[in-house]
């Protein structure tokens, strides 16, 4: 199930248009239910930066755009797709957590964890990029379409609020794996992770 899904050009236009977060309140109480203002704040922050970040040449206007795509057989919800064929003509897709986080606190004795201020506290709960690497590998598992076609997932993370310093616990060594398996964007990163993670569409 996805909540929404479009063409690189008709998300852009309805982001512009200020339809996109209509469009996406309308889907999900169809499809899930009831929507909290916390999920209509975080579309309405998150998805314009990612028009800022696939509004440009490199990605084709043909390229697909889903946003809460639900894994099959789970209950997790990918915040962001974009699919397409790479510069090998390959089917692709980038698989795009999105954070609003502007802090978090590096757990060092539990695999894939961090701290960070979510529902009215200071909680536990899995780094973005360990999220999206395990999203991409259980959508390998469970998805037809991409076991059928061979599709190459790539995942990645994008906290647009969040602003790194030197030594930041987000790049903490204990998350040097799952970093290097899905790449990690931070504030003042929009333009290097259009270049970099899009320079194959």
């Amino acid at each position: 199930m996805i909540i929404y899904e479009a063409l690189k050009k008709e998300f852009v236009q309805d982001v512009k248009d200020d339809l996109l977060v209509e469009k996406l309140f309308k889907n999900f109480q169809e499809k899930i239910g009831q929507v909290s203002k916390s999920e209509i704040r975080s579309w309405n922050n998150s998805l314009i930066q990612m028009e800022n970040v696939v509004d440009n040449e490199i990605i084709p206007q043909n390229a697909g755009i889903a946003i809460e795509f639900n894994i099959p057989y789970t209950s997790k919800r990918v915040d962001f797709i974009v699919s397409g064929k790479n510069d090998e003509g390959k089917n692709s897709a980038i698989i795009i957590e999105l954070k609003q986080w502007d802090k978090i606190e590096s757990v060092d004795d539990k695999d894939g964890i961090v701290k960070t201020f979510l529902g009215g506290g200071v909680r536990e709960t899995t780094h973005p990029s360990y999220q999206s690497y395990t999203y991409a590998k259980m959508i390998e598992d469970y998805n037809q379409i991409v076991q059928d076609e061979n599709v190459d997932l790539s995942p990645c993370a994008y906290l647009h609020n969040y602003m790194k310093t030197v030594d930041d616990p987000i790049e903490n060594n204990v998350y040097k794996f799952y970093i290097e398996q899905s790449p990690l964007f931070t504030a003042g990163e929009g333009e290097t992770f259009k270049k970099i993670y899009f320079k194959s569409y």
